[in-house]
């Protein structure tokens, strides 16, 4: 038997405020701003990020997961701006 393989890349979704969509390389940046803030990841298990590799590990952790069928993380977009205010 062959595992399926899901592509979720081209996947959004849309509410009266929210966009949303799978994380991309290009978010890392903002992802490491997000969670290098101590009130964010308060209940987290590392603690707040420091290092732009960490937002890259988990955005290639997300494809390979979500390639798998395994997990998917959406990013959240409010409408009418470009960044996101987290996933």
């Amino acid at each position: 038997m062959t595992q399926a393989s899901w592509d979720f890349s081209g996947l959004t979704l849309s509410t009266e405020r929210l966009h949303m969509r799978p994380l991309r390389e290009s978010d890392a940046a903002r992802i490491l701003a997000i969670r290098s803030k101590p009130e964010v990841m308060r209940y987290g298990s590392s603690g707040p990020w420091s290092k732009i590799e960490q937002a890259e590990q988990l955005i290639a952790r997300d494809f390979a997961n979500m390639s798998a069928g395994e997990h998917l993380r959406l990013t959240l977009i409010p409408h009418g701006q470009t960044e996101s205010i987290g996933n």
